[in-house]
């Protein structure tokens, strides 16, 4: 999501260093963009294209697959886009940047929380007071602010995965250990014991 006074500007820059970015198979690290693991992967990310420019998105940039002895998806960029296409409802896994835009934060916001899912975000602004008070509401179980990756590579801070992206306790941070730890209870009863009726489904008369 861009903001709309900024939109022309930074869509030219996306596409510009997607277009920078080659494709490889090489095992000694060069090039950008490896092939997909998967074939059936290839459908997924060419349904969610197509469904969106069925409804009215625009592609700047790529689009199609590139078979040649394996199958690499280029850098895809679509503009134009809203939340009834496929591409911005469901997990693409592929290298496709659909460019929605906002006229203000409260937009973006409301825009950014209307998903099923929520792994991450990432705010990018000048002003880091307004970025972070951007974080604190989204629906998220990490926020990055002017970088798109540090909850992915600072491990010690713990998070939650929020909606349908996951449940439970946190892969990083001290809870990434004690979840493979074993609780025990341990109870003492310092008063009298508890009457068995206490467990009983049968509603018990007491008097006072």
């Amino acid at each position: 999501y861009c903001h709309q006074d900024v939109a022309e500007a930074f869509t030219e820059e996306v596409v510009g260093q997607c277009q920078a970015l080659s494709l490889t198979c090489s095992e000694d690290g060069s090039g950008d963009i490896a092939p997909l693991i998967f074939a059936k992967q290839v459908e997924t990310i060419r349904a969610q294209i197509e469904d969106a420019l069925e409804k009215g998105a625009r592609c700047l940039l790529g689009g199609e697959p590139v078979h040649a002895g394996g199958i690499w998806y280029p850098p895809t960029v679509l503009i134009d886009v809203d939340h009834d296409m496929l591409i911005m409802q469901e997990e693409t896994f592929g290298p496709v940047i659909p460019i929605a835009t906002f006229a203000d934060v409260e937009q973006a916001i409301a825009l950014a929380n209307d998903s099923t899912f929520g792994l991450s975000a990432a705010v990018f602004s000048a002003d880091v007071t307004t970025a972070l008070g951007v974080a604190e509401r989204l629906q998220v179980g990490a926020v990055s602010i002017n970088d798109a990756s540090l909850t992915g590579i600072v491990n010690d801070v713990e998070k939650n995965s929020f909606r349908y992206s996951g449940m439970g306790g946190s892969r990083m941070g001290a809870a990434g250990l004690t979840r493979f730890l074993r609780k025990r209870a341990l109870l003492i009863q310092t008063a009298e014991p508890a009457m068995i009726q206490l467990f009983s489904d049968q509603p018990q008369e007491h008097s006072v």
